[in-house]
């Protein structure tokens, strides 16, 4: 989801995601940090017991509300911070065993839905993000996606998502950094045959790979580099 959206529009948004997921345990260390994250922004957000607020020059506010009554659907919206080289803020949003990241643009009121936090290329004007698990679980999404935030709004120009069939090469990516604004280099993670560990993943090997700016579109280089 890009563009403005009113928190009804969010809430609706977030439902659709969360149908058979199961609620993700939110514990003290990330209220801590939340805390840290809200008192850095020196008032531009807070948090009065289940609503977030982000405040937005000359707009008006923006506000998510946790909603948990119903575990089957759970949103929470945590506070992260800033994006570093960018005016993106972070908000966390855990759905029903599974979330992704709202940003919310700090001088436009824009949001975006990423798959996770964003790495900002060194111009400011593209955004990647990376999501992986290796579980092989049916619910987890396997994703990379490349925003282009200047100019605003941010919208998605490219984004692949991996659904494999078993566990067997299952595979995600994490981000190494950007090289340029038109190079972003990746981790590759492939799930191989193995025994699960006591936090479910199975084992992996992991291999270089970038994703590269082609003119308007972008391609996966999965060849080491």
């Amino acid at each position: 989801m890009t563009g403005r959206s009113t928190l009804a529009a969010l809430t609706v948004a977030a439902l659709s995601l969360c149908d058979g997921r199961t609620a993700v345990a939110q514990g003290s260390a990330s209220t801590a940090s939340e805390a840290r994250a809200i008192a850095a922004s020196n008032g531009v957000v807070s948090r009065r017991g289940d609503t977030l607020t982000i405040r937005i020059s000359g707009r008006a506010p923006l506000r998510f509300i946790n909603r948990q009554a119903d575990p089957t659907a759970t949103i929470d919206f945590t506070y992260e911070g800033t994006v570093p080289a960018s005016a993106l803020h972070v908000v966390r949003v855990h759905y029903y065993e599974t979330g992704d990241v709202l940003t919310v643009d700090g001088v436009t009121g824009d949001t975006a839905h990423m798959v996770n936090r964003p790495e900002v290329s060194p111009s400011g004007r593209f955004a990647a993000a990376t999501t992986y698990d290796m579980s092989g679980i049916g619910e987890a999404v396997n994703a990379m996606q490349i925003w282009q935030l200047k100019p605003a709004p941010a919208r998605e120009v490219w984004s692949l998502q991996m659904l494999p069939p078993d566990t067997v090469g299952l595979w995600g990516a994490s981000i190494a950094g950007w090289s340029g604004d038109s190079i972003v280099r990746l981790v590759r993670h492939v799930v191989v045959p193995g025994k699960q560990n006591a936090q479910g993943d199975y084992p992996e090997r992991r291999a270089p790979a970038r994703l590269v700016r082609m003119d308007t579109t972008w391609r996966l280089d999965t060849l080491p580099r």
